[in-house]
């Protein structure tokens, strides 16, 4: 049996747009005094409702989407957040260490708030064409194995959040710091010249996705939430 309370603001809404229907149309009839007239332009209106269900079905489909998308967005942007917060930019602050070419480039790479008011595509360029130049001793790498163990689990729960996939430039970036950490993982020591190499080109890989995300992440921040954005630019990791 149909529960009619549940549908209680449905059945008066209904009783009273078909109330509204026939008053206009009787007074209509009252005005004109023609039903062959009213039953014409009924006729006429139903022949119509197709094509105005299939009209509001693609606006209403059109808004949902864009509206379901932009929540898929926010939450990605949450994420990528959250990942800044918990590792990237402390991992950031790491390698750069490494980066023998930061003392001659670092004052050109060091992103400040002009950046983003009109030099944003020159400077993602700038980011883009940039070489840097890893080089690691033992001890550097041991102290980053021991950190990146650190934050182990909380890359795996990250890896496993559906939404990750709408992001493809931050899922590569999730795809190199994960493969890094499972690069370090696998050596019990860095003694090996070919393992610095092989991992200095793992780091350099992670490096540059995480400086072009955390450049876009800021944008965001500036663009939708520039209080937040303000306490993060003073977390800048090129600021050394």
């Amino acid at each position: 049996m149909i529960n009619l309370k549940k549908y209680k603001w449905e059945l008066k809404l209904g009783i009273i747009l078909i109330g509204t229907s026939f008053i206009l149309y009787y007074i209509d009839y009252k005005l004109f005094g023609t039903a062959s007239r009213i039953y014409d332009n009924i006729l006429n209106q139903i022949a119509f409702l197709p094509i105005y269900v299939l009209f509001v079905s693609m606006v209403l489909e059109q808004v949902l989407y864009k509206k379901e998308k932009q929540t898929v967005i926010s939450k990605m942007n949450m994420l990528v957040g959250l990942f800044f917060s918990e590792i990237g930019i402390e991992l950031m602050k790491i390698i750069l260490c490494y980066d023998k070419n930061l003392s001659q480039s670092g004052s050109s790479l060091l992103c400040t708030d002009e950046i983003f008011n009109g030099k944003y595509k020159f400077y993602i360029k700038k980011i883009k064409d940039y070489q840097p130049d890893i080089q690691t001793d033992n001890e550097q790498l041991i102290s980053l194995k021991l950190f990146m163990e650190g934050k182990s689990e909380f890359l795996l729960q990250l890896m496993q959040n559906p939404n990750l996939l709408e992001h493809e430039s931050f899922t590569e970036l999730m795809l190199s710091v994960f493969h890094l950490l499972e690069e370090l993982n696998i050596r019990d020591d860095f003694k090996e010249i070919e393992d610095h190499k092989h991992l200095n080109i793992d780091i350099e890989r992670a490096y540059l996705g995480l400086t072009r995300e955390w450049l876009s992440y800021m944008k965001h921040l500036r663009e939708e939430y520039p209080y937040h954005y303000s306490i993060k630019l003073r977390q800048n990791p090129f600021e050394r």
